[in-house]
């Protein structure tokens, strides 16, 4: 076959194995299935054969792999061949076509050249055919036809070659001796001559493939020394006679030469027959051993058949016998050996003894192997006979107790004797059986020792009989067991009878203690339901139980009592049974009596309770309606007579309906009672427990309902007088404040064209009137009261009563926004005089300061000449007088600041005066500023008069002089070098300068507020930094606010220039404004974030579980303070209502809307400041409201907390809506 044929049929055979591997697991998964299905153990029930199987696959997998690892091997081989043989034959090719070209004429010399390369060819030729021929020998062994063919092809075009080597070496030859050039040719004989001398002083080789190439150039060698001699002989008589010495010397060398070539060649001959015959030898050893090895594995040694194991030791005692022929021919190859290890190198002897060693070796293990092959067997037979011994011993025992158990079942025994003798033997019976168990157990040992070298079928059979074996003892042991136990039954009955009745006793007992004290064993239902159903169900289920129990003792104690004889103790032990017999059916009569009575007694009084209980729900009912109709607010249609009597004949009526129940339910009340006291109720352990809640809870609600129906009537006559009151004190007091309201009306007037005695008249009048308000207070404190009480009483209906009180509410909020709108006028009339009054201190200021200069200047001028005063000593004091000068100039701005705006507000009459007061003391100051002028002047005049040598520092200190002086003169304030008037254009100039310097200072301090690190938690400064910086940014705000309206007044109307308005300078504020007022918004939001909530009057940790007495929230103290707070922010919200009142629309003059802003500034802030306060008083309030014990108060605290969050949201909207009406106004 050839090498890839094999290989292929190889890979199917390898996929055809994983099939099998395959369905093998399927097969041992169907072999678990059954015998899991049977109950029967899997390897028992085909096991062996499965395992068998498997073992055959894997050996099948062993033998499939060599088969491949060798058709690969193949392959290998007869590819290397192949290209072997491909390169033999190219290089055949190649020496035929060079030979082909030295067939061409040539001259002499070149045959010389030409006749040593064909000698060198035939050299080659005769070493490549040992080469060939090793390449047959692969092909023979893979037995390749193919392969063969290509390679005899080399073979036939080896031999070609070499015959037209030699035919050109011959013809070269013969041309060249022809041509008559005899020296050329005796020089190429000799030199052929030297190198054959040269070729025979080398050594023999000593390795048969060696010696193979050396036969074959002895035999090229002596086959060109013949030509050469056949060639030259004829041409001896041509020869001159001067080199006819040197042809007779190379002749006889010739000669010398040939006769030691054909020595040589049979010499080597005969080494190459030693060879072959010892090769002979070798390959007929190793065959006899190869078939001896393949005779030994046919045999089939593992898992072998029972049947022949005596062949395969007749075969093995017949391999045995020929071993020693082995041993002869080993022998025989070892003499031979020792021949051919004389002529051969140390490595070749090594190789050729080890190769005998080890074939000596092989026909050793093949003996010992056989050995113990042999005395396997030998043990593998006695143990299948000792196996087989064992289980016909086993079957034997088996029979013979089969036997007795058939003689058992057929014949049963009568007597109590007999019974008592049977029992015995077959208990007897039953242990010899019991000892076969140990035997069985060795049978297993030896079958699973079999199991590792016997065959599937083999050991199927054995494991069937082992099957058998063990099924058949159970068998037999359950019979056996079967048979006792009747027998000791039979024996046994009297005193089974005896024990079950006894314990039947007992159980009724227990039961019959389970009905008469079930409180005891199980929990007490909750339900009646559930005590019948427990009578029903369990009690009956466990009767039904033992009714078979007891159908079995009266049958078994009447067969008894008829299986009693005529004998003292028989009579005896009948009349005990029949009277065990007669207990067992009276108990039983008895129990069913007991449980049906139970049962109706239980139903009875249930129907009693739910009777009960349905009255009760009905009267439950009735409450329910009484206490809605109770619980209904109070309303009056009108604060009349007629309808507060209306009201107290339906509340009689109501209360008259209630005494015509108070029968029924003191009935329902007693038969409850009754029925709670009853003790067949407390011994059926009834649960009462519902009945009982009932019966407090009915009795708790009509107290409830009778006291409910005492205070509403109560509670009528006392809103009724409230009502009465407070209509009376509201009606009284609304004359006296409709004439206060119209007379704050009256003082209430515009401002503008007031004089300054004007407006203090004004205070005046209003100061008489907050007097006249006060002394009304306690009045209407009364009034507030009682309407409070009103209000906040509980039972009435807050709409009805805000109804009829309309005009007393009205009456109290006119009254509360008296006080503020008195104090607000009096506070705006206040805030009119005070530019009058600061004016009038920096007037005095003003004056009081220049007049000191003055003096000074006075003295110095009049009073420190020159001639006693030095001049650096004037100077010097000069210098002080104009720093004190130049400090006196802001309270000269402020002055000329607050003049002017008084100017603005005042009467004609009054601006005189005012102008005059402004002249004062910048007249003076003018005045001072001259002389300081003159006297400079007149110290530097002196200076240029005095000699060369003063003092040098002096004349530094006058050049400085002269130059601060000159730099003085450009450099004074606008006011000071004004005379006695001053224009508009001035004004607004001095105005814009002033507020310019106060934008920079407000801007200056916001940058540091807002640049400043943010307080930790905690700290105390944290309250009051973000009220800081809102309030710095609204200064901030109204200053650029006013420098850009008096930059447009200077631009718009006094036609001023860009550098005269400071337009450059203003726009640089207004930006630095817009960038500073967005970090402060960002860092004033992130302080009100930190910022305490304001609680720190309360303490918010409060904690129910321990009560309120221990909640430190819920304290007296805590109810006051929130009392007191509360109070406070409505007096705010009060006042805050107030001023929004006023706030109609935004004045149009621009002044006046300034004021504005800055009020609703202040406003925003105040607003701000009370928004922790608002929502810490609803958090404290809600609390103590929801654990308050009293709940009057808890719901007047509620209602009085959405009130005030009412007004607050309605304020926080107002103002909301009044700064976008500003904004706008501002805008336009």
């Amino acid at each position: 076959m050839e090498p890839e044929e094999a290989l292929e049929k190889v890979k199917v055979c390898e996929e055809t194995l994983a099939a099998h591997t395959k369905r093998l697991a399927e097969l041992q998964d169907l072999v678990s299935g059954i015998a899991e299905a049977v109950g029967v153990d899997a390897n028992s029930l085909l096991g062996g054969e499965v395992t068998a199987l498997g073992r055959k696959l894997d050996e099948a997998k062993q033998v499939i792999g060599a088969l491949s690892d060798a058709a690969e091997e193949n392959v290998k081989q007869k590819e290397g061949a192949r290209k072997d043989a491909l390169e033999r034959k190219e290089w055949l090719e190649g020496v035929r076509k060079e030979i082909g070209t030295i067939s061409k004429e040539t001259t002499p010399t070149e045959n010389e050249g030409k006749l040593a390369v064909l000698r060198d060819h035939l050299l080659s030729l005769s070493k490549a055919e040992g080469q060939i021929q090793q390449i047959k020998d692969k092909t023979v062994e893979i037995s390749t036809t193919r392969t063969e063919t290509s390679v005899i092809e080399v073979l036939e075009l080896w031999q070609q070659v070499i015959r037209e080597t030699f035919q050109q070496y011959h013809r070269l030859s013969t041309t060249l001796v022809k041509n008559e050039d005899g020296a050329a040719a005796l020089r190429l004989w000799e030199e052929y001559l030297l190198y054959v001398q040269q070729f025979l002083q080398g050594t023999i080789p000593g390795d048969c493939h060696s010696l193979s190439e050396h036969q074959s150039l002895c035999q090229v060698h002596q086959n060109l020394l013949t030509t050469q001699q056949n060639v030259l002989q004829p041409a001896g008589q041509l020869v001159e006679p001067g080199i006819m010495q040197q042809f007779n010397s190379l002749s006889n060398l010739h000669n010398e030469i040939l006769s030691r070539i054909t020595d040589r060649h049979s010499e080597v001959q005969n080494r190459l027959n030693a060879w072959e015959k010892y090769k002979k030898d070798q390959n007929r050893l190793l065959a006899w051993l190869k078939g001896v090895e393949k005779e030994r594995d046919h045999m089939q040694l593992r898992y072998m058949h029972i049947r022949r194991i005596p062949k395969l030791l007749t075969r093995i005692q017949t391999l045995l016998d020929k071993i020693p022929q082995g041993e002869e021919q080993a022998e025989s190859l070892q003499r031979q050996q020792n021949v051919l290890l004389q002529f051969c190198d140390d490595a070749l002897a090594t190789s050729i003894r080890m190769e005998h060693v080890a074939i000596k070796q092989r026909i050793s293990n093949i003996r010992a192997g056989l050995d113990t092959w042999k005395q396997f067997l030998e043990r593998i037979k006695t143990l299948v006979n000792t196996h087989e011994e064992k289980v016909d011993r086993l079957q034997k025992l088996f029979d013979e107790i089969q036997q007795i158990v058939n003689e058992s079942v057929s014949q049963s025994p009568a007597s109590h004797a007999s019974c008592a003798s049977k029992l015995e033997l077959l208990q007897r019976t039953r242990s010899r059986l019991g000892t076969s168990t140990q035997e069985l157990e060795e049978l297993g040992l030896s079958q699973e020792q079999l199991k590792e070298c016997l065959s599937p079928s083999d050991m199927k059979t054995i494991n069937q009989r082992m099957w058998l074996l063990w099924h058949q003892q159970g068998d037999l042991d359950h019979q056996l067991a079967s048979l006792c136990h009747q027998l000791e039954e039979k024996l046994g009955v009297k005193s089974m009878f005896e024990t079950r009745q006894a314990r039947f006793i007992a159980w009724i007992n227990e039961l019959e203690n389970k009905l008469d004290e079930i409180s005891e064993e199980t929990a007490v239902p909750s339900d009646p339901k559930e005590l019948l159903r427990k009578l029903e169900t369990e009690l009956q289920a466990e009767m039904a139980l033992k009714e078979r129990e007891y159908n079995w003792l009266l049958k078994t104690g009447k067969e008894l009592v008829e299986s009693c004889g005529e004998e003292y103790a028989e009579v005896t032990s009948k009349q005990i049974i029949q009277h065990r017999t007669d207990e067992v059916v009276v108990r039983w009569e008895r129990l069913e009596n007991l449980a049906k009575s139970r049962f109706n007694k239980i139903n009875d009084m249930m129907q009693t309770m739910w009777q009960l209980e349905e009255r009760i729900a009905k009267i439950r009912a009735w409450l329910t309606q009484i206490e809605l109709q109770l619980a209904k607010p109070l309303v009056f249609e009108a604060a009349t007579k007629e309808v507060i009597d209306r009201k107290v004949q339906d509340h009689d009526k109501l209360k008259k309906s209630i005494e015509n129940e108070s029968g029924n339910i003191g009935e329902v009340l007693n038969l409850c009672e009754l029925l709670l006291s009853d003790p067949d109720v407390l011994k059926a352990h009834f649960s009462t427990e519902n009945i009982t809640h009932a019966v407090q809870n009915l009795e708790k609600r009509w107290k409830v309902v009778c006291g409910q129906s005492a205070e509403r009537k109560r509670k009528i006559s006392f809103i009724w007088k409230l009502l009465q009151e407070v209509l009376k004190l509201s009606t009284d007091h609304e004359q006296w404040i409709n004439e206060q309201e119209q007379q704050l009306k009256n003082l209430d007037k515009p401002l503008k064209k007031l004089g300054k005695e004007e407006i203090q008249q004004l205070i005046y009048a209003v100061e008489n009137e907050i007097k006249d308000i006060e002394s009304r207070v306690p009045t209407f404190q009364i009034l507030e009261q009682t309407y409070s009480k009103l209000a906040t009483a509980s039972g009435i209906d807050p709409d009805n009563i805000q109804e009829l009180t309309s005009r007393a509410r009205v009456t109290i909020a006119r009254w509360e926004n008296l006080m503020p709108k008195a104090q607000s006028l009096l506070q705006k009339l206040q805030n009119e005089l005070v530019p009058f009054k600061e004016f009038s201190l920096a007037h005095e200021d003003a004056v009081v300061g220049l007049t000191k200069l003055d003096a000074q200047i006075t003295e110095l001028q009049h009073l420190s000449p020159p001639e006693k005063v030095p001049l650096q000593e004037r100077l010097k004091k000069l210098e002080a007088i104009e720093k004190q000068l130049n400090d006196q100039t802001p309270t000269l701005e402020t002055a000329d600041k607050l003049g002017l705006q008084i100017m603005k507000k005042s009467k004609k009459q009054e601006v005189s005066k005012i102008q005059e007061m402004i002249d004062e003391y910048q007249i003076l100051c003018k005045s001072i500023h001259e002389r300081i002028v003159e006297i400079r002047t007149e110290i530097m005049t002196q200076v240029k008069r005095q000699p060369r040598e003063v003092d040098e520092s002096v004349q530094v200190e006058t050049l400085k002089f002269e130059q601060d002086s000159a730099v003085q003169v450009n450099t004074l304030p606008p006011q000071l070098q004004r005379m006695t008037s001053i224009s508009a254009k001035d004004a607004y100039l001095v105005e814009l300068e002033a507020a310019l310097g106060e934008c920079k200072s407000n801007l200056d301090e916001l940058e540091m507020l807002v640049n400043k690190e943010i307080p930790k938690q905690g700290s105390s400064e944290l309250p009051g930094s973000s009220k800081k910086i809102a309030k710095i940014s609204a200064n901030c705000q109204a200053s650029v606010e006013l420098i850009k309206h008096i930059h447009d007044l200077l631009i718009k109307e006094c036609h001023a220039s860009e550098t005269e308005a400071c337009s450059e300078m203003v726009r640089t504020l207004v930006e630095r404004f817009e960038v500073l007022l967005v970090k402060a918004k960002e860092k004033e939001q992130k302080l009100r974030e930190l910022r305490a909530t304001g609680m720190d009057a309360y303490n918010l940790l409060c904690k129910h579980e321990a009560g309120r007495l221990l909640c430190p929230l819920c304290t007296k103290r805590n109810w006051a303070q929130l009392d007191n707070d509360l109070w406070r922010l409505e007096k705010w919200l009060q006042f805050a209502e107030g001023t929004q009142k006023g706030q109609r629309s935004p004045p149009s003059d621009i002044e006046q809307l300034e004021d504005v802003v800055q009020d609703q500034r202040e406003f925003l802030l105040d607003l701000d400041s009370h928004k922790s306060i608002v929502r810490s008083l609803n958090i404290v309030g809600t609390h103590l409201a929801d654990h308050s014990e009293d709940a009057v108060k808890a719901t007047e605290l509620r209602g009085r907390l959405e009130k005030d969050n009412k007004r607050w949201e309605v304020i926080c909207r107002n103002a909301s809506e009044w700064q976008v009406q500003l904004q706008r106004a501002l805008m336009n």
